[in-house]
């Protein structure tokens, strides 16, 4: 029970309320000023902004000392001919290297990812959407058990990876799918800085640099007040000093990307509702409130080993009452409902694709074409079906929407 008209219990019992850190609150008020930028509908709308460049800077110091590391194992090895010793120590420096090179990503390893001939008709979609947006095509489509979209800029030659969750794509309508799709699509265009090599590299080195060099309870047992002992707990001093210091990089380069990030965000909200129409758009972030009671009866439904899990999920979508959406609305705007850190709230979100007029969408899809590309996605389907029946009592994904992959 709750009241519409005050709010009366609207989250059930109350809770005590929780002390905010001064980083939540300078969080809160850059949120806030960012989205009055946005709804002024000119002002703060450049891409390029003093924390962009900072965030580049920065990774870009990150990935100096792989490039000194690589340039002193050469010189070693131009310099000490056949001295072993030397040479050790240039395959030291080269292993160090290694650690701290770029990472280029990868293409997800239990989720089935579809490429043109696997699914023509949805690529047809995808690049039609590419092509109004000026972007560079999507060359995979990956589908998860979870209630998310992502997208990220993997490999050598840069190709875009688009990760959707199969639950979030069953309950959109055709219309939704191609605002979201959209979306992803203009992260290409929009300056991101999470698509940037140089700044998600940095990010996965100074992550990967802090959880390795984390130093265990115990290199050894050796006895107190030895020489053993006391050499232990210096390279335990050493190594968490070492760990700190990544982390602690890690965090500023974390806190630059996310003030630069909802920017993009709001800017590919625009171009979805361009190709999507404002009113898909908007319908499309709306359910992204219902990611809880949605991945609850898809679980049920393979608990209960019902022959269609995701006709259970369709027929949920149907039936779901308005007034619990309503519901599950207010409370994700009282609480700040976030997709995740590098988002702006998506009623934030919400409110600054309701300033936009309407408009026809630039991209529909016929009947004939939505027939098909369900046909497409049928053995992915039945390989999902498959993986949440038999592990319903895995965590439920969290629920975001768009943004990198982050490492």
């Amino acid at each position: 029970m709750w009241c519409e008209a005050c709010e009366w219990n609207l989250e059930g019992p109350a809770k005590p309320p929780e002390k905010k850190s001064r980083s939540q609150l300078r969080a809160e008020r850059h949120a806030e000023q960012l989205h009055k930028e946005m709804m002024a509908g000119s002002s703060g709308r450049s891409r390029q902004s003093a924390a962009r460049w900072l965030t580049f800077t920065f990774a870009l110091l990150v990935h100096l000392p792989a490039v000194a590391v690589l340039v002193a194992a050469a010189a070693i090895v131009r310099w000490a001919g056949l001295d072993p010793p030397l040479l050790v120590g240039a395959a030291i420096l080269v292993g160090l290297a290694v650690v701290l090179r770029p990472r280029l990503g990868s293409l997800p390893k239990r989720s089935p990812v579809l490429t043109r001939p696997h699914a023509p008709t949805l690529f047809q979609l995808v690049d039609r959407i590419s092509g109004m947006l000026h972007a560079r095509p999507v060359e995979w489509i990956a589908f998860d058990v979870g209630y998310n979209v992502s997208t990220a800029i993997i490999g050598i030659r840069r190709r875009r990876l688009v990760v959707f969750g199969l639950p979030l794509w069953t309950i959109l309508t055709p219309a939704e799918r191609i605002a979201i799709l959209a979306h992803e699509v203009a992260h290409d265009t929009n300056g991101d800085l999470s698509h940037i090599l140089v700044v998600g590299s940095a990010l996965d080195i100074l992550s990967t640099l802090s959880r390795w060099l984390s130093p265990p309870r115990r290199f050894a047992k050796a006895g107190a007040n030895t020489i053993a002992r006391s050499g232990e707990e210096l390279a335990v001093l050493l190594m968490r000093a070492l760990s700190l210091l990544a982390y602690g990089c890690l965090r500023v380069l974390l806190h630059y990307t996310r003030r630069a990030s909802p920017r993009a965000e709001y800017l590919a909200d625009e171009e979805m509702a361009r190709v999507g129409s404002p009113q898909a758009a908007i319908s499309g972030l709306d359910k992204l409130c219902l990611g809880r009671p949605f991945m609850f009866r898809i679980r049920a439904a393979a608990k209960r080993r019902e022959p269609d899990i995701w006709q259970a999920l369709v027929e949920e979508s149907k039936s779901f009452p308005a007034r619990g959406h309503e519901r599950l609305r207010r409370i994700g705007r009282r609480s700040r409902q976030k997709a995740d850190d590098t988002h702006p709230l998506t009623a934030f979100r919400i409110d600054a694709l309701r300033r936009l007029p309407e408009s026809p969408p630039l991209v529909v899809l016929t009947a004939q074409e939505i027939d098909a590309i369900e046909r497409e996605l049928a053995g992915v389907r039945d390989q999902l079906a498959a993986l949440i029946t038999h592990g319903t009592n895995d965590p439920l994904p969290a629920t975001r929407l768009s943004g990198s992959a982050e490492p």
